[in-house]
């Protein structure tokens, strides 16, 4: 005989009313009523989920880079990026055939993984800030300098103008982060010195943020002093019983 919801109690499973059906919604996250979980495994169930999510983005992302490398012309393109235009299907497809081909030829159709895999090696904010903007347009003076001399603010001068021509000093200013908006009128993506201010921006943002409570190396502020320091009009009551759901909650852990 099948069992009814909810197995973990055979007198609500044995209610003819729709009690049992709303009182299982409401214990939905009582893992340990549900099938008798203990803290260990669920921790274990947690983790154990993470991997195969993990799993299923690699998995996602050979994808990728295997379709990229087979059926599209992605090196050619980085050997000469001026010169070569991307396409989807570089190659005959053995579902769409040669009209396939020579449809994406013309209507220029290639997939966004192109510019992900050109900036895919650089992993630093600086090399993308120092490096990236400065090998797509030539500027008049080393953003180095620029450094050494505390002069913050000319990195947002002199931004590039709208007639600037990719990969030359044509229409190309001196300034490395800036706030321009929309788009590029020749690449039609983003500016890639609105980019590199954006990240910039989010790293000294996460810099900040990281240091705030402290963790095993004892930096920062302790997160129950800070509630305990917490004082509203009507008194100190505003803390309540929150370090103890941050501390305990399985919800905010995740």
């Amino acid at each position: 005989m099948a069992l009814r919801f909810s197995r973990f109690s055979q007198g609500l499973a044995q209610d003819p009313t729709t009690r049992r059906i709303w009182f299982g919604i409401a214990t939905a996250h009582d893992f340990e009523s549900h099938d008798d979980i203990t803290e260990e495994r669920l921790y274990q169930n947690i983790f154990a989920s993470h991997f195969g999510q993990l799993a299923i983005i690699f998995l996602w992302t050979f994808e990728n880079l295997f379709h990229v490398a087979w059926q599209e012309n992605f090196e050619s393109w980085v050997q000469d990026p001026l010169h070569v235009r991307p396409i989807a299907h570089a190659i005959w497809d053995p579902h769409f055939g040669q009209p396939a081909v020579e449809a994406f030829t013309r209507g220029g159709s290639w997939p966004s993984e192109y510019r992900l895999f050109w900036l895919a090696t650089l992993t630093t904010e600086m090399e993308t800030e120092h490096f990236v903007v400065q090998k797509c347009r030539i500027s008049s003076e080393s953003s180095f300098v620029r450094t050494l001399r505390r002069q913050w603010n000319l990195y947002a001068q002199n931004p590039d103008s709208s007639s600037h021509l990719f990969g030359t000093s044509q229409g190309a200013g001196t300034a490395i982060l800036t706030l321009l908006g929309g788009f590029h009128p020749q690449t039609q993506s983003l500016w890639l010195t609105d980019i590199a201010h954006h990240h910039l921006a989010i790293a000294f943002i996460f810099l900040v943020a990281g240091h705030m409570y402290r963790t095993n190396f004892g930096i920062g502020h302790n997160i129950k002093d800070l509630l305990d320091a917490h004082i509203p009009p009507e008194g100190r009551l505003g803390r309540g019983l929150i370090k103890k759901s941050l501390s305990r909650s399985k919800e905010h852990q995740m």
